[in-house]
């Protein structure tokens, strides 16, 4: 038989008869092939056991000596169904929670919010303006946020926009010593003011450490914008940028970073000026736009006169594989070169978003209650709004079955997520060592790998969960009383067949006098949909048994709970209902990875979720 004991050209491979096969390939076993894998220096054999087995690593085939080569059959392309929209909606509130709480429910009708912007005041001291809780905890309520982050501190020193340029800020770096410095962004780039930074950086995560971080916003402007703007400043922009990502990631790993470079302003383009830091400090790429960016145009010929500004912008972070985004957009007034309520450039921009949306990670609109750019003052615009971006905008917010809901009130889309959200799951059962469907649920098997969540059982003894109890370590958590729940999760499977004890449920808090809703289940590889009604610890559970389909795959799971009747919808079909008890008891989510017992695990299979939903009715 055919060795080969040294790392191996692609070309002597051909020559020595070997024919890569690509990965998670099935292959059939055939007496006239020796199965090889390549282990880092050499080729080793690998023991068949079976007629047909799936292996994770790259294959390599060869005809054994006495028998005549054989063709490898060329396995099925995979296709990728198509992504989801995932834009998000939010607004700037003029620097407060409950108003960004408002907006949110009256012009987006989203509870909660699912992301708000707010801003660092670079006009202050450190400990005013950078480390002010008042700012950060704004954030707190919200499903996502974007701090903006000034790269210069303090009242301006020299000319705005020019080399050297700075901020005379209080108290100086590396030390925290009260005599004022001038403070420059060449000196912000070689880490100078990094333990600065890091305090805010620290201030931040404490609240939220999944934060987008906005550095050094609107640096496409002039010196008029901000003092860290302009062409001149351009090679040192980059630089800051870089030095506090990295700085920012020393504090938590969850940050995100928005640069927002994508326009050109005033003849200054920071893409082909050559500011763009690269591709891994950068999440998002983003433009801010306003009615006035491009004359006064009003209505559609504006909005259309704005397009073709962005489209440069727009293109390049498609061509970098980032989402584009828009932390500030709004109408300008009247007073101030823009034509203030325009309802008809709101349309436009929604038309633009909405053939747009699947490259867009979030707009915000920036709606100052006391600005005459609000919607409060603009009330035509305001009515499109909502019924553009409020009320049929670009994320798939209704659900997969035909059942009539009311407000979307959980929406966990992976896809733009770069970590669990600690404020609404837990990654385990009560501990890092709790246990659950004959496994330990263990924090480190829970993942965000590109856009999907992953719960992977890492050996026979240790699986994974994540749940919404508040009172199982998430935190504030998340429950529902009655209304519509769905999830699009492929369960583990291996040659057609699902594989070890994964399932999608709903508990309450007081398990032992209450229900236990399980949407979907696998028991024994057979795919089921299971009811755990419990009295003093008692439980009468009611089996679906087997429901008949292929469940291998990717499929969205969904549950309506009404007092006494709860509906299961599998791919928007409606697969078992049954009569329950009329507690209603506020339930919470969970999604676990354990063994069956009765079979033989598969280790290193993942339960895959790309999002989970829920409506109240």
């Amino acid at each position: 038989m055919a060795t080969v004991n040294v790392v191996p050209t692609a070309a002597q491979l051909a020559a020595a008869g070997f024919v890569e096969l690509p990965n998670n390939a099935v292959v059939t076993h055939d007496n006239g092939w020796a199965l090889h894998t390549f282990d880092g220096t050499k080729f080793v054999a690998v023991p068949i056991a079976s007629s047909s087995f799936p292996l994770e690593a790259k294959l390599y085939v060869v005809p054994t000596w006495n028998s005549p080569r054989k063709p490898v059959p060329t396995p099925p392309p995979v296709v990728t169904p198509p992504v989801a929209s995932t834009t998000l909606l939010g607004t700037y509130s003029g620097g407060s929670a409950s108003q960004a709480a408002s907006d949110s429910t009256t012009y987006l009708k989203k509870t909660p919010r699912e992301i708000q912007l707010e801003f660092l005041d670079p006009n202050q001291t450190w400990a005013a303006g950078m480390e002010s809780s008042w700012y950060i905890n704004n954030l707190a309520g919200s499903q996502h946020g974007i701090m903006s982050i000034p790269m210069l501190v303090g009242p301006t020193v020299g000319t705005p926009g020019a080399s050297g340029t700075g901020q005379s800020t209080s108290p100086s770096a590396p030390d925290g010593s009260a005599t004022p410095t001038l403070m420059t962004l060449a000196d912000v780039g070689k880490g100078i003011w990094d333990v600065q930074f890091t305090k805010v950086f620290q201030a931040i995560a404490s609240v939220r450490p999944d934060c987008i971080l906005r550095i050094g916003w609107e640096m496409y402007g002039t010196g008029s914008f901000f003092n860290w703007s302009g062409p001149a400043l351009s090679a040192d922009h980059k630089a800051a940028f870089i030095d506090l990502v990295n700085c920012a990631r020393k504090v938590s790993s969850k940050f995100q970073f928005d640069w927002n470079g994508a326009i050109a302003c005033n003849g200054y383009d920071p893409i082909t000026a050559g500011s763009y830091p690269g591709d891994e400090y950068v999440d998002f790429i983003t433009a801010d736009v306003y009615q006035n960016w491009n004359g006064t145009s009003p209505g559609a010929s504006g909005w259309a006169s704005i397009a073709d500004l962005l489209q440069p912008g727009f293109d390049f972070a498609k061509a970098h594989g980032k989402k584009w985004g828009s932390p500030e957009f709004g109408l300008w007034p009247t007073n101030a070169g823009g034509s203030g309520d325009d309802p008809a450039w709101i349309q436009a921009a929604y038309n633009w978003v909405k053939t747009n949306k699947d490259n867009i990670g979030y707009i915000l609109y920036f709606n100052n209650p006391g600005s005459s750019m609000s919607l409060q003052q603009c009330p035509k615009s305001a009515v499109v709004f909502e019924n553009t971006f409020g009320s049929n905008f670009v994320a798939p917010i209704g659900p997969s079955a035909p059942v009539s809901v009311g407000t979307l009130t959980l929406n966990e889309d992976f896809s733009i997520m770069k970590s669990l959200d600690a404020s609404v799951f837990s990654s385990d059962w009560f501990s890092a060592t709790g246990k659950m469907n004959n496994v330990t649920t263990d924090p480190k098997n829970v993942s965000v790998v590109n856009g999907k969540l992953l719960l992977t059982l890492s050996s026979s003894t240790d699986g994974a969960l994540v749940s919404t109890n508040p009172g199982g370590g998430a935190n504030p958590g998340f429950l529902f009383q009655y209304g519509y729940v769905e999830a699009s999760i492929t369960f583990p499977s291996v040659s057609g067949k699902l594989v070890n004890w994964p399932a999608f449920w709903t508990e309450c808090q007081d398990w032992q006098n209450g229900e236990e809703f399980d949407i979907a289940e696998v028991l024994g590889g057979s795919m089921t949909t299971n009811y755990h009604p419990r009295t003093s610890g008692v439980d009468a559970a009611q089996n679906s048994g087997t429901i008949t389909g292929d469940w291998t795959g990717k499929h969205i799971y969904g549950m309506l709970w009404e007092p006494g009747v709860q509906k299961m919808y599998f791919d928007g079909n409606l697969m078992y209902s049954r009569t329950v008890n009329t507690s209603g008891k506020p339930q919470y989510l969970i999604i676990n990875h354990g063994v069956d017992s009765s079979s033989s695990p598969s280790i290193g299979a993942s339960v895959i979720i790309d999002y989970v939903r829920v409506w109240a009715q």
